[in-house]
């Protein structure tokens, strides 16, 4: 299973994860996958009877220091010219 299209661009959006060639190659990982579901979650609509302020699934993959650290891994891991 990849990243969802709408996660992968709201990923992108949000520039948390960088938003350069690198993050369309991380994203196609397996790594990217628990990001994916944190960020469709986060997005999605609230469902009826949801309390406000509960905890989104995922919530502590999206912690803003972690993510800092996960943008520059990417971008030193997957970045580059393109092999194309």
């Amino acid at each position: 299973m990849t990243v969802p299209p709408q996660a992968a661009l709201d990923m992108f959006e949000l520039g948390w994860f960088g938003q350069g060639t690198a993050f369309w190659r991380w994203v196609e990982t397996p790594e990217a996958e628990p990001y994916g579901r944190a960020v469709a979650a986060m997005r999605a609509p609230p469902v009826a009877g949801e309390l406000v302020g509960e905890p989104l699934a995922g919530e502590d993959l999206l912690d803003p220091d972690a993510l800092d650290e996960l943008a520059e891994r990417i971008e030193r891991e997957f970045g580059g010219p393109d092999p194309a």
